[in-house]
């Protein structure tokens, strides 16, 4: 079993399926996101299983109707704690784009980069236009709010799809995920071990 961790290609290439898609068939489009699923998981040690895990939602119905038989997971957590760690700053070193003067006063040195969910706002739809007076706060809660319209509505659409919330991951994994959902079985669980 392979596992991939949010590789940023399926993501890239799907963003600009306006440039490449135009005139395909959808047929056509299925085939190209397949592939692009299938590269992540190419490997010459003869794997059964390839595992991806995605940062997000994104594109989840083309992903859905690209794959319609393969079982996937949307993962989810309080939104409260998803806003916090989005606009609280931890994923990022303050001291590369901040540093104190000849006073003691905090000056910043660098552009930092955006912060994630301000990033991916205009990946579920979120206009600037629309969004040209809310504050950092607002745009995340709206932001997530799309996204997680979108996995609902690719769950209702999709027999192979569940949601899981984070709190209970480990246990869902070691429960019924692992064995009945994912089709690994008792005797595979023996052998790879999820955790």
């Amino acid at each position: 079993t392979i596992m991939v961790t949010e590789p940023s290609i399926p993501y890239i290439i799907l963003s600009s399926s306006h440039i490449w898609g135009d005139g395909l068939s959808d047929d056509q489009r299925n085939e190209v996101i397949r592939d692009i699923f299938k590269m992540h998981c190419h490997t010459s040690f003869e794997r059964s299983r390839c595992f991806l895990k995605l940062a997000g939602a994104f594109h989840l119905n083309e992903i859905v109707a690209a794959l319609p038989t393969t079982p996937w997971i949307f993962l989810f957590r309080k939104p409260a704690e998803i806003v916090a760690s989005q606009l609280g700053g931890q994923w990022i070193r303050k001291d590369d784009f901040y540093q104190k003067d000849g006073n003691g006063n905090l000056i910043q040195i660098a552009e930092p980069p955006r912060k994630p969910c301000l990033k991916w706002s205009s990946e579920v739809g979120l206009s600037k236009s629309r969004t040209l007076n809310w504050s950092d706060e607002e745009i995340c809660v709206e932001a997530l709010s799309l996204l997680c319209r979108q996995a609902l509505d690719s769950l209702v659409s999709s027999n192979v799809g569940v949601a899981v919330d984070y709190q209970n991951l480990p246990d869902d994994v070691m429960g019924e995920l692992w064995a009945i959902h994912f089709r690994q079985g008792e005797e595979q669980l023996t052998l790879d071990r999820p955790y």
